[in-house]
């Protein structure tokens, strides 16, 4: 937590130099120092070609949180009391934890006691259109099955376990599931753009839900 801060802290500390730098006439070499002292710093953070064992450690509890934020979303997501554009919104925030669209998610939806598949863009939209009434869950002893290890040079991957628990309806009784199940999770490098710079960031999401 302390490093996402401290990153945090300097994007918008860079942000607001280019920009000041910008709005400028004459150039200030102090200014143009610190810029780049920082620019080195953040390259250091983001534009590592590979990720330490405590950085990993890191990635790792944010998977755990990722994962029970899946959870509260679809909750949510599923609360026909709210205001469809919340709902809608909350559906974006469930896509955007996801490495894509086509991942495959198994989910036991209420009313049914058997899992069912779904991407995760079908099970968004069906969710939204109430075609899919999403069960109320929680996600207990979330686990790292296998460490993030390396893929390639520009991705590690991750397996989760976790307990999932489902209140499931069925002639007017309320009963209890415990699936155990398993989530990928994937850290690849992609760009991005901070005040007409471009760096290689990385990004967790989610993979695969079995």
């Amino acid at each position: 937590m302390k490093s996402v801060l401290k990153i945090s802290g300097m994007l918008l500390l860079f942000i607001f130099l280019k920009a000041e730098k910008c709005g400028e006439q004459s150039e200030n070499v102090d200014q143009e120092t610190q810029i780049n002292n920082l620019r080195k710093e953040m390259e250091s953070q983001f534009d590592a070609g590979f990720l330490s064992e405590a950085s990993l450690y890191e990635h790792e509890k944010a998977a755990k949180q990722k994962l029970n934020d899946f959870a509260d979303y679809l909750r949510i997501m599923a609360d026909t009391s709210l205001f469809p554009d919340y709902r809608e919104k909350t559906g974006e925030m469930i896509l955007n934890l996801f490495i894509s669209d086509t991942v495959q998610v198994k989910i036991v939806p209420d009313r049914n006691e058997k899992s069912q598949e779904f991407s995760i863009v079908q099970l968004v939209q069906s969710a939204l259109r109430d075609e899919v009434l999403v069960s109320r869950m929680v996600y207990d002893s979330v686990q790292i099955n296998r460490n993030f290890s390396r893929t390639g040079p520009d991705s590690y991957a991750a397996l989760l376990t976790f307990i999932e628990r489902t209140e499931i309806s069925r002639d007017g009784r309320v009963s209890e599931a415990s699936i155990l199940r398993k989530i990928h999770a994937g850290i690849n490098r992609q760009p991005r753009i901070f005040a007409a710079d471009t760096l290689s960031v990385w990004v967790l999401r989610l993979g695969q839900m079995e």
